[in-house]
């Protein structure tokens, strides 16, 4: 298997594509709920799994289904719903997602004028490396449980916990060792970097874990899809810094405006005149408040 061509993506255990495969092995995905139930000190998702794939539970008429809403979606024995995800980057985007997700599992279980309280509950677990916008900053404050955990209930059935693995890889050893493992593996930038970590553990759910990103890594019917995963993550990151920096001069020769035409207002000069040079039409400048 070693001698295959291999596709290296960046934070491959964090493409959701790859993590979907790898959590959808029984033993990998039950070794990493129980380790984050106890990390997030959560017992009802410590339960054995009793379906690895929930979307034949959602039987919602009407209803157009995707395979999976989250990256991996799994029915406890204790009738729990748990979805987990897990991202590179995240932003107030993916955060407004995930929150959807959880939702929308929620409530397509249900057939029209079901009860809610027949509704199993659901747990949101998004798995994230790197915060990418201050928004999310004075969001997740809000709903802060600790350093590396925040948590977001939505009534008594719907919860939504979002872990920071940076910080969890640092702090987690003495509460959730094994969960502390994972989110060091999940933070490392390349299959090899994976490789070297575990090297010395003689950890056999690690060693599952890696084999398993190579196997999906080195599989020649993904290669097409990596490829182009790595091109949309290039163009995307290429198309929002012009896009920003387009944006941000958009917004700069504005506030230019604006400043200019309240300076000239002040200094007395006629309306029209300070709408013709700045640019600004009147209703404009009545709108701001500038006159």
């Amino acid at each position: 298997m070693n001698d295959k061509k291999i596709v290296n993506i960046r934070y491959p255990l964090l493409n959701d594509k790859v993590f979907k495969f790898v959590f959808s092995n029984l033993l990998l995905q039950d070794a990493l709920l129980k380790s984050i139930a106890v990390f997030i000190d959560n017992e009802k998702i410590s339960h054995d799994i009793e379906n690895i794939d929930a979307q034949g539970l959602l039987m919602a008429p009407f209803y157009v289904t995707k395979d999976y809403y989250g990256d991996v979606l799994t029915t406890l024995k204790n009738n729990t719903i748990v979805s987990m995800e897990a991202y590179n980057l995240f932003g107030y985007e993916e955060f407004v997602k995930s929150l959807c997700y959880v939702c929308r599992i929620f409530g397509n279980q249900l057939k029209v004028n079901e009860k809610y309280s027949k509704a199993s509950d659901v747990v949101g677990i998004t798995l994230f490396r790197k915060k990418t916008d201050f928004i999310m900053e004075s969001v997740m404050e809000e709903y802060k449980l600790s350093e590396q955990i925040y948590k977001l209930k939505v009534n008594n059935n719907i919860t939504l916990y979002l872990i920071d693995l940076d910080k969890a890889a640092k702090f987690t050893y003495n509460k959730s060792e094994t969960f502390y493992e994972f989110a060091n593996i999940m933070k490392k930038e390349w299959l090899s970097d994976m490789e070297e970590y575990i090297k010395d553990k003689e950890d056999e759910m690690l060693e599952k874990t890696v084999a398993y990103v190579r196997e999906f890594l080195g599989d020649p019917k993904n290669h097409d899809l990596l490829n182009h995963f790595e091109s949309e993550v290039r163009n995307a990151k290429y198309e929002g810094r012009t896009e920003g920096r387009a944006e941000g001069r958009a917004e700069g020769i504005e506030e230019n405006k604006i400043e200019t035409a309240k300076k000239m207002l002040l200094k007395g000069i006629d309306l029209k005149l300070t709408a013709e040079i700045t640019g600004l039409n009147e209703e404009d400048l009545h709108k701001l408040s500038i006159v």
